[in-house]
């Protein structure tokens, strides 16, 4: 697992720090928690691949954390996305995103998914077979929660000179693999 902090700054953006987003990159796997003003710049700066993203996970709707969204989505209208994404975040998120959609007439050609989280509940809000993302409620003035990726184990690598070093039967190495003796 990698985390690129693309910006940390809040109320504003300051010399050297940027509005909210961090990008967490599992496997082939790309994150993005949260989307602040300027994410997208950051993305290219980083040289992160920014359409790659099919989940968004948002922590709440403070505009440091947020108002860069609708331009990422609208960008990907642009480019004629068809891959879907999902944006994970509290009540309000699809409110939100949505009026700014319909204001400015964008028209999004690939399919949005909204989950809304409860800030309130630590549970599981996304699976897939590298990673778990849990929600961590967090006491802030507007429902808040962060993001808790958990890693899943992966099948162990076999060193091939070893296998024939110590005699390892060929049917045995899927077992030791998963962590058998």
């Amino acid at each position: 697992m990698q985390v690129t902090i693309l910006g940390t700054g809040s109320g504003g953006p300051f010399q050297g720090r940027h509005y909210t987003a961090q990008v967490v990159h599992v496997d082939q796997h790309l994150f993005l928690i949260d989307c602040g003003e300027g994410t997208q710049m950051q993305l290219f700066r980083s040289k992160i691949k920014y359409d790659r993203f099919g989940q968004i996970f948002i922590s709440h709707l403070h505009g440091d954390h947020v108002y860069g969204l609708a331009g990422l989505l609208t960008s990907y209208a642009l480019k004629q996305r068809t891959e879907p994404v999902t944006l994970f975040g509290p009540q309000g998120l699809q409110d939100l995103i949505g009026d700014q959609i319909r204001h400015s007439l964008t028209r999004i050609p690939y399919p949005l998914h909204f989950v809304t989280v409860d800030t309130t509940t630590h549970q599981m809000v996304f699976e897939n077979k590298a990673v778990e993302v849990w929600s961590v409620p967090l006491n802030h003035r507007v429902p808040c929660n962060g993001w808790l990726f958990r890693e899943k184990a992966h099948l162990r690598n076999m060193i091939k000179e070893k296998i024939d070093t110590y005699g390892i039967p060929w049917e045995a190495i899927p077992a030791i693999k998963a962590g058998a003796d």
